[in-house]
């Protein structure tokens, strides 16, 4: 396959999968939280993730267009759009207050196993 619609084709298909996971209005949740005075405006924000869309284009692109295709550094491209795709689904449309949590009790204690003086529980 030519590379330019290869590389198309993976950062189309993460738009359309990471903006169907994001939900209705992401930019409303931002809006509600506090945000401290030296955070990003969201401009910056909408560059940011344009940057990491051509990043990727840009690293698929490389790969195919050198002839060293190797399945897992697309798979490792798509396993960081994937992972993208999944914080967007858990930060912008958990509703349920139980999968937030669950969320955050995994991260505390894998927070705990990798260093134990650093948790008090």
């Amino acid at each position: 396959m030519n590379p330019f619609v290869l590389a198309s084709l993976f950062v189309i298909f993460g738009v359309i999968v990471e903006t169907l996971c994001a939900g209705k209005g992401p930019s409303g949740v931002m809006k509600k939280l506090q945000q401290p005075r030296w955070a990003f405006p969201m401009p910056v924000w909408y560059a940011v993730g344009f940057f990491y869309y051509m990043m990727c284009f840009a690293v698929v692109y490389r790969m195919t267009a050198s002839g060293r295709t190797e399945a897992v550094g697309l798979t490792l491209i798509a396993a960081l759009m994937a992972a993208n795709a999944g914080w967007n689904l858990i930060f912008f449309s958990a509703t349920f207050i139980a999968m937030e949590f669950l969320v955050l009790r995994a991260i505390y204690h894998a927070r705990g196993r990798a260093d134990k003086r650093s948790v008090v529980c």
